[in-house]
């Protein structure tokens, strides 16, 4: 009903009882009057009196019958709204925070049951949930319901929802709608409403559940996968010191022992790295970095270690990057250098000794004269994959069931992290593939047209880190003992002087006291007690704003996503390098910067 038409309505109602109340007046006035005459004329008093007797029971009835049709009518419209409530809701309910009383406004016949027992606020509410919440929600849906805390949930709110799968009534969604509220804001009187959902949003809270479930089962069974494939890698690293113990004086068996060891290491690192990354998409924090980079040094790297593991496997390795034209392209080399290595190792872990592995490089043009595609593919001659397979393989999590490869460690990320990069880069990937035959990846990523990079990097210059590295005094912030003796007795090895400060306080007392001169550049771990990396780099920037000075500060840390990146850059670290550590890296990073300071 529109405000105007009701105002109306309002008036006319106003006006009739006006009337009517004029008549009565009007009705005892002329029945004094009767009274007067009548002295005079009995007869004509008993004939009026008889007439406006019968008109005032004509007008009394008059008005009951109006008032009783109106009722019928209020009566209608509110079975109405009763009627649409029922097709809307399963339960209105007021809630009296303040006294701790419930009214209900309309319920279903098996909550009203509910309501009517004796129950506190907040023990109705804990029968509701374990009643009707399905099991896997009804921890969220308890914490949801939970009424001790509705007065500081609704202090910003104006509602709070919940969507639930109900046991015998299918999807609900819970309401707390704030009613009234004292002086302080603070809710003292809630409506809790359970809406039923709509067909439409059924069928989406069905398939998002069942999504949910999936991936839950999915993720239970990379845990299972991921605590056998982390496991065995361990069992060797751990049995291999045991044997090592045992032949100190045996040179050559020593040697095999630490090989396989570090093999081991290797292996740890990259299930660890999927995961990282893996855990980095799915978050939304997947970040391309293109810079200028020599395309045909990170080929030859990558070539190298693929030739490597074809190698121990008794494969053909061959490679053909004669139709690459530039040799500086802009592109995010260690993504690039991650897509093609997984390739090319799942190349090699499916394919028997005595096949053939090739890789493939080329560039097709594009619309924007800057830019070009930078093509690769990768074949193999191995066991090749099933349609049914390659409908999921890049799925995170997914591996195929075969007996062939069921003694392959890996996590089943690689795939689903390549998809990823790929699209991340502006790129494409396809596959063909037949099982027993191989399979051939070829994939396409658009690249910008760099210059020829500076030499800028001592070490490209100076080969032995011994002379390079000698006599750089280094102060190493590191909270953990083992980790900074590994790291003292791999510098030392080069001639370096290092210098230990156990937290971020103490690194930064360390440098003030030998007045910012003494040492030629810092190694921060992020994570330590007193003060982190973070806060303790902030402090020695500060304090050497006021010296003029700028001493390289590089973040060493087991911290590697992109924003823990981000983060060291921005409060003034010079450069990252993530745990465990690639000892050339370090080093030329180290060289790098203490050449530019």
């Amino acid at each position: 009903m529109e405000t105007g038409e009701g105002e109306s309505r309002t008036n006319i109602r106003k006006i009739l009882q006006l009337i009517y109340v004029c008549f009565i007046c009007v009705l005892i006035g002329a029945m004094i009057t009767l009274i007067v005459i009548s002295e005079r004329n009995k007869k004509m008093f008993f004939v009026l009196g008889t007439l406006m007797l019968i008109i005032a029971v004509i007008g009394f009835l008059f008005v009951v019958i109006r008032l009783e049709q109106k009722q019928k009518k209020r009566n209608s419209v509110d079975q109405r709204i009763i009627d649409a409530m029922t097709s809307m809701f399963r339960l209105n309910l007021l809630l009296d925070l303040e006294h701790r009383k419930t009214y209900t406004i309309y319920a279903d016949s098996d909550l009203e049951s509910i309501i009517n027992e004796k129950h506190t606020l907040a023990e109705l509410f804990v029968k509701f949930c374990h009643k009707y919440v399905s099991e896997d929600q009804l921890e969220e849906v308890m914490k949801f319901a939970d009424i001790n805390t509705i007065p500081e949930r609704l202090m910003e709110e104006d509602y709070v929802s919940c969507e639930y799968r109900s046991n015998v009534r299918g999807w609900s969604r819970g309401i707390f709608l704030a009613m009234e509220r004292d002086k302080t804001g603070r809710v003292t009187k809630v409506l809790y409403i359970i809406q039923k959902l709509d067909m439409e949003r059924v069928v989406e809270m069905e398939r998002l559940y069942e999504n949910a479930s999936a991936a839950s089962a999915a993720k239970t069974t990379f845990l299972s996968k991921m605590s056998h494939d982390i496991r065995t890698p361990m069992n060797v690293v751990v049995g291999m010191i045991q044997v090592a113990k045992k032949y100190i004086d045996n040179p050559e068996k020593m040697a095999d022992c630490l090989n396989k060891i570090e093999r081991a290491g290797v292996h740890l690192q990259t299930l660890v790295n999927d995961i990282l990354d893996i855990s980095a998409i799915e978050a939304g924090r997947l970040k391309i970095s293109a810079r200028e980079t020599d395309i045909r040094q990170l080929i030859n790297n990558i070539i190298i270690t693929i030739e490597s593991a074809a190698t121990n496997r008794a494969l053909l390795f061959e490679t053909d990057s004669d139709k690459l034209i530039h040799n500086f392209l802009i592109v995010d080399s260690l993504r690039l250098n991650q897509i093609y290595i997984n390739l090319l190792s799942n190349a090699v872990k499916f394919t028997a000794p005595g096949g053939n592995i090739r890789f493939s490089l080329w560039e097709e043009v594009t619309d924007d004269k800057d830019y070009i595609m930078l093509c690769a593919s990768v074949s193999d001659t191995g066991i090749g994959m099933s349609e049914e397979f390659m409908a999921n393989m890049y799925d995170e999590f997914a591996r195929a069931v075969d007996t062939r490869v069921n003694t392959i460690q890996g996590t089943g990320l690689g795939l689903a992290i390549v998809k990823h990069l790929v699209e991340a880069m502006d790129g494409s990937i396809d596959v063909k593939s037949v099982v027993n035959e191989g399979s051939i990846f070829t994939v396409r990523i658009k690249a910008g047209l760099g210059n020829v990079l500076k030499e800028n990097n001592l070490c490209d210059k100076i080969k032995d880190y011994e002379e390079a590295c000698r006599g750089i005094r280094l102060l190493i912030a590191e909270d953990n003992a083992m980790n900074y003796e590994m790291e003292k007795e791999l510098l030392s090895f080069y001639g370096i002087v290092v210098e230990h400060a156990v937290n971020g306080e103490n690194a930064y007392d360390m440098y003030r006291e030998k007045n910012g001169d003494y040492y030629d550049a810092i190694l921060m771990d992020l994570q330590m007690p007193v003060m982190n990396g973070f806060e303790a780099t902030k402090k020695i920037r500060e304090y050497e704003s006021e010296k003029n000075m700028r001493i390289p500060i590089i973040a060493m840390t087991a911290n590697a996503f992109v924003d823990d990146i981000d983060e060291c850059i921005r409060v003034g670290m010079d450069a990252h390098i993530a745990k465990p550590i690639k000892l050339e890296n370090l080093l030329d990073t180290l060289i790098e910067k203490i050449k530019d300071w």
